[in-house]
């Protein structure tokens, strides 16, 4: 039986640009346009690579379809439907099922130049040190390990390879050019971008294309394969990265505008916190006034009278020069009284 969640997705990424084939019994579709299939994936609960190349991965709920298997990658007209598209689309849609947790698939991909099939993981490894699926993320546990031994193979000079037969008579023949100095990597890439553009099909095609694109696809494999290219192209595995709950639409809305943000609560907080901030009071014009008088008498006193200069510019000498008048003025009354008892007696 379909699961509800992948008929949905299924339908929605692909309904509109290509026609939907599913089964009844399990979740497995193929993905059509003008009657030519481009993609032929299935979802399900097991794997039986998983206990041979990821032993780190272990589906302990199997409730649900955890696996996107992915059997065929087909070339489909129209730039929505080129190979990269494809891989594009099958990553957004296990990414949109919350319980797929890895993608799965096997790499036989080939590209048709004059009607010779030509390999595309021994081609993209020659030419850039990765296959084509590698580049999408898609490795082996054995990646990293092969992609240090192929880069020794690809950066070794044609010269010092042990078998150069083919490129020192069908290679001289048809691209005199090309010096055996160069690297692998940098004669295959010179011969790649010689017979690219060729058609595909062979009636297209002059017996010289059609010989040149044969020299290709034998010049990869004697170089590749034969000098021990590694690559391990079945069941390729991706995990899906979930795009975290926070990051949703209905999400983002919250987490963006706090409430300390909103018009509501900013008027609030700016009256009551400016004033404070803005007229402290020891600023105000109420306090100045009270300060001033009070502490410039005391600071002009200190410093402008010492202790040493008050005591002799004040105090006591002045009470006997004050002493000395009063007596003065009594001996004035005394000789006045004196006179005038005499007057009476006289």
């Amino acid at each position: 039986m379909q699961h509800p969640i992948i008929r949905e997705r299924v339908n929605e990424f692909f309904g509109s640009n290509f026609t939907v084939r599913k089964a009844f019994s399990s979740d497995k579709y193929e993905i059509v346009h003008g009657g030519k299939t481009c993609l032929d994936f299935e979802f399900m609960d097991e794997d039986p690579t998983d206990d041979k190349q990821m032993p780190f991965i272990k589906l302990e709920n199997r409730t649900k379809p955890r696996i996107l298997k992915v059997s065929g990658v087909f070339k489909c007209q129209g730039d929505e439907r080129k190979g990269a598209s494809l891989m594009r689309l099958i990553d957004r849609l296990a990414e949109s099922i919350p319980f797929v947790e890895y993608i799965t698939l096997m790499d036989s991909s080939n590209i048709r130049i004059c009607d010779v099939s030509i390999s595309l993981a021994q081609l993209k490894i020659l030419t850039t040190g990765q296959s084509w699926y590698n580049h999408f993320g898609y490795k082996t546990k054995w990646h990293d390990a092969n992609v240090a031994h192929n880069a020794v193979i690809i950066n070794t000079r044609i010269d010092d390879i042990s078998d150069k037969k083919l490129i020192e008579t069908t290679g001289k023949k048809l691209f005199p050019e090309l010096p055996t100095t160069m690297t692998i990597r940098e004669y295959v890439q010179t011969v790649l971008n010689a017979v690219r553009q060729f058609p595909e099909t062979k009636d297209e095609c002059t017996p010289e294309q059609h010989e040149k694109a044969a020299f290709l696809k034998t010049l990869i494999f004697e170089l590749g394969w034969m000098n021990n290219l590694e690559y391990a192209n079945w069941d390729l595995i991706k995990m899906v990265k979930h795009s975290p709950k926070a990051s949703t639409p209905k999400a983002y809305p919250k987490a963006s505008t706090p409430k300390a943000s909103t018009p509501k609560a900013y008027p609030k907080a700016s009256p009551k916190a400016s004033p404070k901030a803005s007229t402290p009071k020891a600023s105000t014009p109420k306090a100045s006034p009270k300060a001033s008088p009070k502490a410039s008498p005391k600071a002009s006193l200190k410093a402008s009278t010492p202790k040493a200069s008050l005591k002799a510019s004040t105090p006591k000498a002045s009470p006997k020069s004050g002493g000395a008048k009063r007596s003065a003025k009594r001996k004035r009354s005394r000789s006045t009284k004196r006179n005038n008892r005499t007057k009476k007696s006289g």
